[in-house]
């Protein structure tokens, strides 16, 4: 589990993360050779450096990284895509990273009425134009 500050990841959202707590770039490393799908849960307090189980939130998303730059030894920046939202329900270990026991959680899918379709596009619209105005966003988040 990657604990992430200041926003949620969503289901089906693009988002480009820097990574540089120690534990983190560990969870990473040894992870990522193995499988590409990561549990990600937000803080409750962004400014915490090292979070504690109770600081962060039970419900999170797992996302595939899609992309992994090595900015520096001590700082990586990743590219995701979140997949379903899950439900921890045990926390396994604290050491050398989070790990948990968790439940996927069942997708509710709206109904394809029209409008849904015009407002979902309009939002996708919206996201790539403010990707294409962010030098800084990678090609993959538009």
């Amino acid at each position: 589990i990657l604990p992430i500050r200041g926003f949620v990841l969503f289901p089906g959202a693009v988002l480009p993360l820097t990574v540089s707590r120690p534990a983190s770039i560990k969870l990473l490393d040894e992870t990522l050779p193995i499988t590409k799908v990561v549990g990600f849960l937000t803080q409750r307090d962004e400014q915490k450096e090292e979070p504690a189980p109770q600081d962060l939130y039970d419900v999170g998303t797992a996302a595939i990284v899609l992309k992994l730059l090595r900015q520096a030894e001590d700082q990586l920046v990743i590219v995701v895509q979140g997949l379903r939202r899950f439900a921890i329900r045990k926390i396994v270990a604290m050491q050398p990273y989070l790990r948990a026991e968790i439940d996927l959680a069942q997708s509710i899918v709206p109904e394809q009425s029209s409008e849904w379709q015009a407002e979902f596009q309009n939002l996708r619209d919206s996201a790539t134009r403010l990707a294409q105005l962010r030098p800084d966003v990678p090609e993959e988040a538009a």
